[in-house]
């Protein structure tokens, strides 16, 4: 299987080639990456569903000052989000079944063969995935131009751009993908404790 290309390496449900003989069934001995690729799935699953309030939350503060720009990025992120991230997730679980029985990679050749010919139709799912870091970036940017949440703006916007380098740009993902996730983990557990002590809207004034 092909690697360093978009729809080898990340279009074909982010499954790493280096699991595969060229023509043969995967290696029983290499089935741990499966498993882990299976797990992350699973968490993977559930992070984005959560992942969904929380977004459609930061839109509706943004949107007390900037009305517009919040329905724009709530759709994004909705669709993002329930398309690009929650159905990869499930995917990538059922492809790592697939493999854990013997599927093999001539069958996942086929599958990138489609991808790169845009003929098969998991491509809109994969298409859906940019429009996650992007409604980072903009919550970042809106944040900004409305004066709220002034260091967690910056970090959304961060966020954003580390998640495309990494998942998208393929540029030392390993990094830039987990700094992202990580980013964001600084910007919503204390907001987050902020929100259950009833302070609901953020102030225009500071962050």
């Amino acid at each position: 299987m092909a690697h360093g290309d978009f729809f080898g390496e990340h279009a074909v449900l982010h499954f790493n080639g280096g699991l595969f003989d060229d023509d043969t069934i995967i290696d029983l001995d290499r089935i741990g990456l499966t498993i882990l690729h299976q797990v992350e799935g699973y968490i993977g699953f559930y992070g984005f569903i959560m992942l969904i309030p929380v977004f459609l939350t930061m839109t509706d503060w943004l949107g007390q000052s900037m009305p517009k720009l919040a329905a724009f990025i709530s759709v994004i992120a909705l669709i993002g989000f329930a398309g690009g991230g929650v159905m990869q997730m499930v995917l990538r679980t059922i492809i790592a079944e697939l493999v854990s029985v013997g599927v093999t990679a001539a069958m996942f050749e086929q599958l990138q063969a489609n991808f790169e010919s845009g003929q098969s139709p998991l491509i809109l799912l994969i298409l859906m995935g940019p429009l996650i870091p992007l409604s980072s970036l903009l919550l970042g940017i809106g944040f900004l131009l409305a004066k709220q949440l002034r260091w967690q703006a910056w970090l959304f916007v961060a966020s954003g751009v580390l998640f495309l380098t990494g998942q998208f740009f393929v540029v030392a993902t390993e990094i830039t993908y987990t700094l992202a996730m990580l980013l964001w983990a600084v910007i919503f557990i204390p907001l987050g404790l902020r929100f259950l002590r009833g302070d609901v809207l953020p102030s225009r004034a500071h962050g």
